[in-house]
């Protein structure tokens, strides 16, 4: 698997520089659950991007150990999967993602899970979209903790309560 450094390393500078111009991330709700037949606890957490014509659901799913709630700062040194409902990550990332690193869970991608993008990414960079890319710079600056200890009252809008919903589980 991939953290979300080298994810960032590896995403083209210009879709670096359009995260700048987006909107407003909000973090909309985490969740620390077991999984597996060995129960490996996980942190799901979920955003919020505007972009110029939609909201964009982001997720990003890590380990949950002792480290990150002592040391929040190895967060983006940690092993993640991650998701956006933007067509970019789908058409651009998704599949380059899932084969390289097996770092994208299986969503509503469709032909994007099956089909290499030889078009949109011929290399098979393992990069991310400007939402992701917002996201990253976001976590990196502040631990994950102190979002989720930010939010803890906070009323996510039914239509995105939804769009959380409708996302379906993973495997590591």
């Amino acid at each position: 698997m991939i953290n979300l450094i080298k994810i960032l390393n590896s995403t083209p500078d210009d879709w670096k520089a359009r995260a700048t111009n987006l909107g407003n991330v909000s973090f909309l709700t985490s969740k620390i659950s077991l999984y597996g037949p060995n129960k490996v606890p996980y942190l799901r957490a979920y955003f919020s991007t505007k972009g110029l014509t939609d909201t964009y659901i982001e997720e990003l799913i890590f380990p949950f150990t002792v480290d990150l709630v002592k040391k929040p700062s190895i967060l983006i040194k940690t092993p993640v999967k991650v998701y956006c409902s933007c067509p970019a990550f789908k058409f651009y990332s998704a599949y380059a993602l899932k084969t390289k690193k097996g770092t994208v869970y299986k969503k509503s991608l469709g032909k994007a899970w099956t089909d290499e993008p030889v078009v949109t990414n011929p290399d098979m960079k393992p990069m991310c979209c400007k939402h992701l890319v917002k996201i990253i710079n976001l976590v990196s600056k502040q631990s994950i903790l102190l979002l989720m200890n930010k939010t803890k009252n906070q009323e996510i809008p039914g239509n995105l309560k939804r769009k959380i919903r409708s996302l379906k589980d993973f495997s590591w």
